[in-house]
């Protein structure tokens, strides 16, 4: 892992259907980004429903670049959020010493 998130953009199948789930069980932050209605697989794509809040679905009309802002948006937040909950629980990540 090397940044701070993934971008995925889900129209037609091929290998983002092995990284997804990899990077799920990785529990990386994940923006899932899909055509209205549509994408690669039903295999994929659900988890943001109820299981996890780490993998979210951004939905588009035309282009992926539409919803490109609000999801990295999204998961920048999300980043800020682990960062602050890791903080908090592990006494040595304290950012004031």
């Amino acid at each position: 892992m090397v940044s701070r998130f993934a971008v995925i953009v889900d129209r037609v199948p091929a290998g983002q259907i092995a990284e997804y789930i990899m990077l799920r069980e990785q529990r990386t932050i994940v923006a899932l980004v899909r055509p209205i209605g549509a994408g690669s697989t039903y295999m994929i794509g659900d988890d943001s429903s109820v299981d996890v809040n780490f993998i979210r679905r951004f939905e588009f009309e035309y282009t992926p670049l539409s919803v490109l802002r609000a999801a990295t948006d999204w998961a920048e937040g999300m980043v800020r959020e682990r960062a602050a909950a890791y903080d908090k629980a592990y006494p040595w990540r304290d950012r004031r010493s």
